[in-house]
């Protein structure tokens, strides 16, 4: 409710005539088509900027576990000296 109220602000000041209360469907309509073309220009220029300088392959993050150095298993050694994993 509150993000929709301050995009209705935000296109009143940049002189589109919007109002929460007035015209409800057309607010609606105007946000789902900024977000779109929002979501499209920021996924071109991450194109744009990968094709001009490369490094996709930083992109594909690692698994938490290697981020943070922390792992669920824990080891062991048993009296028969085998290792024992401990979930």
């Amino acid at each position: 409710m509150w993000l929709t109220i301050v995009f209705a602000w935000e296109a009143y000041e940049k002189g589109t005539d919007a109002h929460v209360q007035a015209d409800p469907t057309k607010l609606e309509l105007l946000a789902r088509e900024f977000h779109k073309r929002k979501d499209t220009f920021v996924e071109t220029k991450k194109e744009s900027i990968l094709s001009k300088y490369g490094g996709e392959e930083h992109l594909d993050a690692p698994p938490k576990q290697l981020l943070l150095a922390q792992t669920v298993a824990q080891y062991s050694c048993s009296l028969v000296f085998k290792l024992v994993e401990h979930l």
